[in-house]
């Protein structure tokens, strides 16, 4: 029995009597975080059209950041969490160049100042005006 368990983690009878409901989680898949992270992305992408930014991701960028996401072994909390800190790079330097689209994928999320610079080799990562 669950409660007994708890007790036997030093949790108090006191405790366990006021909560009505235990609640057994299972851990999300892999294609469940995949599809949470596309999800993610996607409302980011909604919100930068408004600001005029078309942004786009590949799929190397969304395999790399659920790698991150199943290290981090936290589930869903993990997903936000690891588009922000990737993207918060890219999005500083997009501001400064002010593209009007810009795709994401995991050479960009590594190597955020591709954006600063204006080579041709970068021109499928960032459309200029």
């Amino acid at each position: 029995d669950f409660q007994k368990l708890l007790e036997s983690q030093g949790i108090s009878r006191e405790l366990l009597g006021r909560i009505d409901y235990f609640l057994h989680l299972k851990e999300l898949s892999e294609q469940t975080l995949r599809t949470i992270l596309e999800h993610t992305l996607k409302e980011l992408e909604s919100k930068m059209a408004v600001s005029g930014l078309t942004v786009t991701h590949d799929k190397t960028c969304v395999d790399y950041l659920l790698q991150k996401i199943l290290l981090q072994d936290l589930g869903a909390r993990s997903v936000k969490k690891v588009v922000s800190q990737a993207l918060l790079p890219i999005y500083y330097n997009v501001f400064s160049k002010k593209p009007e689209e810009i795709c994401l994928s995991e050479k960009l999320i590594q190597n955020p100042e591709l954006l600063v610079n204006s080579s041709s080799a970068v021109k499928h990562y960032i459309k200029k005006n």
